[in-house]
Order: C-alpha cells, then structure tokens, then sequence
C-alpha cells in the first residue's frame, strides 16, 4: 500500500483496502448499493464506456482525490482561523496597553493625578482579559484543547467581574470628575454623554456576545468569532484615550478600529468564499446596539441626572 497521511487512511481504506466491496457500501449521491458493481463502488463516478474499458481505477483515483483534497483545503482552514485568532488577540492586548499607558502601566513616568482603588482593579481585570484571549488562542493554535475549555470557565467568571466593575467605574465616573475638576465644562459633559453611552451599550454587547459563544462553544467557528467581536466592544476605552493625543493618533486608531473588522471579514471571504452568519451579525449587534444607545440621548440624560444629584 502506498504511503497516505493517517488522517487520509480511513477514506484510502474504503478505496483500496479490498478488492471485492464489502455490502451495503454507501455510493456517493446513490445511497446504499448492495453487493459489488460491475465498475466497481466507486466507479460509478465514472462514465460507463470509461468504466467498461478501465474498471475500477478511474472510480477509486477520483474518490481518493476528492477526500484527499477536501481533507486539505479544511486543515488549511482551520490552521488560518488559528492564526488569524491569535493574531487579532495579540493586536488588542497591544492596543489595550497602548491606550493604558500614560495612566495606568506607566503611571510613575507621567503627570497623573490619583486614581482610587476600584480603578486599579478594573484595569488590572480588563487586561486579565485581554491576556486570557490571547492565551486561549495560542492553546487552540497549539491544538491544547483540554486545557483551552478548562481556562474557558474562568474567563467565565472574568467576564461577570470586568461586568461588575465596569458598572460601577462607569456610575462614579461624572462625580468623581466633577469632583476633581470643577467645574465641568459643556465640552466634559459632551465627552461624558458619550462615554457613559458607549458604556450602556456595552453592558449589553459584551455579555450577550459573551454567552451566545459559551453557547456555541462546541462550534470553534462560532465560538471564535463571537469572542473576538465581544472583545472589539471593550476596547472602545483605549482607543478613546489613543485618539484624544491628537495628531496621527485618531486616524492610527480608525486604521486598526477598520482593520480588525476587515481582517475577519477577508478571512472568512478567503477561507470560506462568503462572510461567515456569526461574522455579519455579531458586527451589525454591535454597530446597531452602540448607534441606538448614541442616537437615543439616554448618556446626557444620565449625565444631567448625575450632575444635579450630586
């Protein structure tokens, strides 16, 4: 027998393996044929005068052929969606430092003013994030499957906390600037509004993406992309603080905002020749969700009500 990948053995198998077919042997397109063809099982693929003069070899070569290919071309999918995955991880977790920076990892070397301790907390806890997604998909990468779902059920619980505090970072977030930087001007409460919109929207992306891929965890297509998409909602912050510098920044950040959607995008249209159901509606919940939330005026409301109960 000739050399055939191990994962290409079983469809050789059915091929080659026995010179009489076995019963009951399914026929592509056919269903069940009893008993052996004149042409061979398989070489009903081929056309009758083709099959008369060269028997089963045209049949079995082909059948081979095809599950060789098709077993290729999804091996090939799957090692792209892998680093595709691990790639798109590891440019969020660069981002969400990059934002962080000058107020968070490198406090000591810039003019900040203290932050309370439930800041730190929720910064240390969002970049727990961060880093969880990228290690998960280095395990996928690496085909460590076990240890990929036993890590899932803590990000579980690290998706219920980073909800937790963002709630409660987001309701202190206009008393303690109106605190530290009486008083707020219209262009403050403008950048609050929208904040505290893009908050409540994400109340509602981030854990909704989040269960739909628990949901669908047994579906790596699904489970994928809903993760990565529900991370892209909590990055807003970062690239918030990344686009106030200034300069180059705001049209860096529309750059790698535009990118990490296209690049999703393209890799289902390469891998799989149209853009896969969980790429379309996870993008459109969490466009549709943040412009309703922006459209709506509840963030100034919120802010008005916060300001006069202070």
């Amino acid at each position: 027998m000739p050399t055939v990948p191990r994962r290409l053995r079983r469809n050789y198998d059915v091929v080659h393996k026995t010179d009489t077919k076995p019963a009951q042997l399914a026929c592509p397109g056919r269903g069940p044929r009893t008993g052996p063809s004149p042409r061979g099982t398989w070489g009903m693929l081929a056309p009758p005068l083709w099959g008369a003069r060269h028997g089963d070899d045209w049949g079995e070569r082909m059948a081979f052929a095809t599950a060789e290919l098709t077993s290729l071309r999804s091996g090939a999918s799957r090692e792209l969606n892998r680093q595709v995955a691990v790639g798109m991880a590891v440019v969020m977790f660069i981002v969400n430092l990059v934002g962080f920076g000058p107020t968070f990892f490198l406090r000591p070397f810039f003019d900040v003013p203290q932050i309370p301790l439930y800041l730190y907390l929720h910064g240390v806890v969002g970049t727990a994030w961060f880093a969880l997604l990228v290690v998960q998909a280095v395990l996928i990468a690496n085909r460590q499957f076990t240890r990929h779902r036993q890590l899932g059920w803590f990000g579980v619980g690290l998706a219920a906390v980073i909800m937790g505090l963002g709630a409660y970072t987001s309701t202190h977030m206009v008393p303690r600037n109106a605190a530290a930087h009486p008083p707020l001007s219209d262009a403050d409460i403008q950048l609050y509004s929208a904040v505290t919109a893009a908050d409540l929207a994400g109340f509602v992306v981030f854990p909704t993406l989040v269960a739909l891929a628990i949901y669908f965890r047994k579906r790596a297509d699904i489970h994928m992309r809903l993760m990565l998409i529900a991370t892209m909602e909590i990055l807003g912050p970062a690239f918030a603080r990344i686009g106030s510098w200034g300069g180059v920044y705001p049209t860096a950040i529309a750059t790698v905002t535009f990118g990490l959607l296209g690049v999703l995008i393209i890799h289902d249209l390469w891998t799989r020749r149209r853009i896969h159901l969980a790429t379309v509606l996870g993008f459109a919940f969490l466009i549709g969700v943040n412009a309703a939330f922006q459209a709506s005026g509840v963030g100034p409301a919120i802010v008005a009500y916060r300001l006069a109960h202070l």
